[in-house]
């Protein structure tokens, strides 16, 4: 039988570190608590300040569909949340200056006020 590489032998004891762990706290293993776990082993303690900075470099290249995209993907890592306001301020950072004057003179626009995926609106 051939032995796990490396990866495979690493993925194999986080697996189980997080069932020892689940097991002496009394808490029940779900998909939930094991990205939570994995969050907190994996990501630096400045992810959240990263992501930031990731929003406010962002900038749009081609069509503006591409940038929302790229917009959401960094929101969906974040777990602090990010209130309206900042929202709006890193979305019209990034944009073209003509779409840009489209936002500022639409007094109606208003963005998702939660940034997460599947959350209602």
């Amino acid at each position: 039988m051939d032995r796990p590489s490396t990866t495979e032998a690493a993925t194999l004891r986080s697996s189980r570190q997080f069932v020892a762990e689940c097991d002496r706290a009394g808490t029940v293993r779900t998909w939930v608590t094991f990205k939570t776990a994995l969050r907190k082993r994996f990501r630096p303690p400045s992810n959240e300040y990263m992501l930031r900075e990731k929003l406010c470099k962002l900038t749009q290249t081609g069509p503006i569909h591409d940038y929302v995209g790229e917009f959401q993907n960094i929101l969906v890592q974040c777990q602090i949340p990010i209130s309206p306001l900042e929202l709006r301020f890193y979305f019209q950072q990034g944009i073209r200056k003509e779409t840009g004057h489209y936002l500022k003179g639409t007094p109606s626009y208003q963005p998702r006020r939660d940034h997460r995926v599947g959350a209602p609106i």
